[in-house]
């Protein structure tokens, strides 16, 4: 996870680039929705709204059911859509999500979460991890995804909002900084873009793939 943002920042629109063009991404949502499939990740597509919501009233239903690939192609084929969403949990072979939001890594968090893992010998473990599955988002942060056998949706680091947060979102007092996405989670992916995120800009796979998800033990 050592990229930095001002190195390869998120694009707006159309396909998103990777600073590495030899790791395989996909820019054709089809070809990227199938290889998650056929990865045992569960699909489903966000909305085109910019909340990042699925867009689909059987939601509840793909958390424990997995999507085959007629309905995926159904879904990506002579469409106008623009995003592709996984489902975090034990439908997806125990998918979880470790994010780093954009404005944890405007105050370095991921460095110092980085610094504390060599300090605490877990150091190859995380870079094990974001070779498996690495992206940056619009807002400049990170997901890394593995699987683990028990997924959880956890808070690890939250600040109080800043005034010109609270005027914008007065009910919204507290910002996460770093979360899990486990069992009943679900989140965008690369190559997401467009009006999927209120920016518009894109989601980008940093590095690994579906196919190279580190797999976790307890």
């Amino acid at each position: 996870m050592k990229p930095a943002r001002k190195e390869s920042r998120p694009t707006r629109g159309g396909s998103p680039t990777s600073p590495n063009n030899n790791n395989g991404q996909r820019t054709d949502l089809l070809g990227e929705a199938l290889a998650a499939l056929r990865a045992g990740v569960n699909v489903l597509p966000p909305k085109q709204d910019g909340t990042k919501a699925p867009d689909s009233p059987a939601w509840k239903h793909r958390q424990r059911h997995m999507a085959d690939e007629q309905l995926v192609r159904q879904w990506y084929s002579g469409t106008s859509r623009t995003g592709i969403g996984v489902i975090c949990g034990a439908v997806s072979g125990g998918l979880e999500m470790l994010e780093f939001e954009g404005r944890a890594v405007d105050d370095d968090l991921h460095e110092q979460f980085l610094a504390a893992a060599h300090a605490s010998g877990l150091g190859d473990l995380v870079k094990r991890i974001s070779r498996g599955y690495l992206e940056m988002t619009p807002s400049g942060g990170y997901h890394l995804f593995y699987r683990t056998p028990k997924p959880v949706i956890e808070k690890l680091a939250r600040r109080p909002a800043t005034a010109e947060e609270l005027e914008e979102k007065p009910d919204d007092r507290f910002k996460t900084l770093i979360e899990t996405k486990g069992e009943g989670g679900c989140a965008v992916t690369a190559p997401s873009n467009g009006s999927v995120h209120p920016s518009g800009m894109a989601w980008t796979r940093l590095r690994g793939g579906w196919d190279q998800l580190v797999t976790l033990t307890v």
